[in-house]
């Protein structure tokens, strides 16, 4: 019939499937020739449309619609012949663009985690949003160009908490070039906001500091609040980076006096918490407990998990360095639970970082080795290396405590190589601990083999030292390596299937999808694969990704 036919050609727009609503928004035009649903019942009984389970996410589980890739060209082959094409484009763009808002506005409440799953439903249809956003003569293109702007400001917390840093950055550049300035505006400035992060997540402080005092200079002249706090506060995150202490204090400082001025509850946690940061760089550890309590209070307010999460690693990391071992593992198990319940990739690689510390404080390299290799392995998936510095050496002292003190010098070489970032300006402690590691390998050769052997270190390509560091090295009493066995724990292939996709850090749903089982059948899985390798409690999942890169089950 002429209304579903009309339809049908509406659905070439969505990339990756779409749920009715979206189907309403986007195919129904001004005067609807047919019900979005009677329509999709129909296509979907004519095997032109496929039927999902959608993920749950804040608005519940609602079923979404898929058209096979083939089938979708055609549709929208005869949605550009008919003539439709741009108008239907225009609103796809228009709907995903205030889905992204929505979702935005609710990142900063208990909602974020599933927010985030509708978010990660509709990626593709993100990417074709800002794909049609760069496109059109200068009438219609700046219209588009501008919603694109809009669009990449508001998913730029989205990028930033799934580690899409790389895909981020790309977008909010091409779009700030496609827009022309006809004054200062709060797109623009959001835009430059999350570039800045990007960037210097990636490691080039010197563009972010740019980018970022672009957005702070644009926020002012709007009387902007909000953006000029959230500005400042990425501002003293870069400083402190860098080792400046004094002006990261001071910027956190005119950032919390904008957030309780404006009553912006999040801010003034977010600017409470860094300032207690601070306090830890400076050894001031009690004064950091005080102000990262009075943050993880408010965040609890706010219901903000993702913040809670970071907050509470960081508490962790003062316990730490006051020798209250105990209480750090209970605050970091805690964190890294919330950030791997919400793919918190950045909170989950930083509370590694911090529970692989402890591990070589408690004289537990095994632990230690299993932290720091999973937390490596993500930063080189994300691309942010600030930490890599840390895991290296920190395996490179797992090596000096079972006697192979030439990979320990290997591993340090490596450390200040293509894996490590720039602007890696550890607090006081951790520059400690990385000083006495390096001093206790030099101590154990003669100057010319650590010279040596620090230097093939340095020399190795990524792919390298990654595949040296995910080696175990362990020794035998005669000295020399321990063969490594590929698959010791006698795991089922079925059972190794499971194991590589957690080790790419894959959700127990995500696995199911990818494998076509239930998720009773991935628990029991993940149950056996746990009984088989040792693993238990809080950190099973990590120990568990361990054990699949040193065995070379994960690639």
């Amino acid at each position: 019939e002429p209304g579903e036919q009309a339809l049908f050609r509406g659905l070439g727009v969505f990339a990756g499937g779409c749920t009715v609503e979206a189907i309403e928004q986007v195919c129904g035009g001004s005067d609807p020739q047919i019900e979005a649903f009677d329509g999709v019942t129909s296509l979907v009984g004519k095997s032109l449309l496929q039927r999902q389970a959608g993920a749950e996410w804040a608005g519940g589980a609602e079923p979404r619609f898929v058209m096979l890739e083939t089938i979708r060209e055609f549709a929208r082959e005869k949605l550009r012949e008919s003539g439709e094409l741009d108008a239907t484009c225009d609103r796809h763009l228009d709907y995903f663009t205030q889905v992204a808002e929505k979702s935005d506005q609710e990142t900063l409440g208990g909602e974020l985690p599933l927010w985030m799953r509708r978010l990660d439903a509709d990626q593709n249809n993100m990417r074709a949003a800002l794909e049609w956003s760069l496109t059109g003569n200068e009438r219609a293109g700046g219209r588009r160009a501008e919603l694109g702007l809009r669009l990449v400001g508001t998913l730029g917390r989205y990028w930033q908490f799934r580690s899409y840093l790389s895909e981020g950055r790309q977008w909010c550049a091409l779009l700030l070039d496609k827009t022309e300035p006809a004054g200062p505006s709060v797109d623009r400035a959001r835009a430059l906001r999350a570039l800045a992060r990007f960037e210097f997540e990636l490691g080039d402080s010197v563009e972010a500091r740019r980018l970022y005092e672009q957005s702070l200079a644009i926020s002012r002249a709007l009387g902007d609040g909000q953006g000029e706090a959230a500005t400042l506060l990425g501002l003293g995150i870069l400083a402190m980076w860098q080792g400046e202490y004094d002006l990261s204090r001071s910027v956190y400082e005119e950032s919390l006096a904008i957030g309780r001025r404006i009553g912006a509850k999040a801010l003034i946690a977010s600017a409470v918490g860094m300032l207690g940061v601070i306090h830890m760089r400076n050894e001031e550890y009690y004064a950091a407990q005080a102000a990262l309590e009075e943050a993880l209070a408010l965040n609890r307010e706010e219901g903000n998990d993702a913040a809670i999460a970071d907050t509470l690693v960081k508490q962790g990391s003062v316990a730490i360095h006051l020798g209250e071992y105990e209480k750090a593992k209970a605050l970091i198990e805690e964190g890294i639970g919330i950030s791997r319940d919400m793919g918190l990739e950045w909170v989950t690689a930083f509370s590694l970082a911090r529970l692989g510390l402890l591990a070589l404080r408690l004289g537990d390299p095994q632990h230690a080795e299993t932290f720091l290799l999973e937390a490596l392995d993500r930063a080189q998936r994300t691309g942010v290396k600030r930490w890599s510095r840390w895991y290296l050496v920190g395996l490179a002292e797992v090596a000096r405590l079972r006697g192979n003190a030439e990979r320990a010098a290997k591993l340090i070489g490596a450390s200040g190589g293509v894996a490590t970032g720039p602007d890696a300006h550890y607090e006081p402690a951790t520059r400690g601990e990385i000083e006495r590691i390096v001093a206790g390998v030099r101590a154990e050769l003669d100057e010319e083999t650590f010279e040596r052997l620090s230097a093939e270190g340095r020399a190795m390509s990524l792919d390298e030292i990654m595949a040296f560091a995910s080696t175990t090295g362990r020794t035998v009493s005669t000295g020399r390596a321990e063969a490594s066995q590929a698959n010791p724990a006698d795991l089922t292939e079925r059972e190794i299937q499971v194991l590589r996709l957690m080790a790419l850090g894959k959700s127990n749903l995500e696995i199911g999808q990818e494998l076509v089982l239930s998720r009773r059948t991935v628990e029991r899985h993940i149950s056996n694969i746990y009984e088989k390798i040792g693993a238990s409690g809080k950190v099973a999942r990590a120990a568990a990704a361990a054990y699949a890169l040193r065995h070379g089950l994960a690639t």
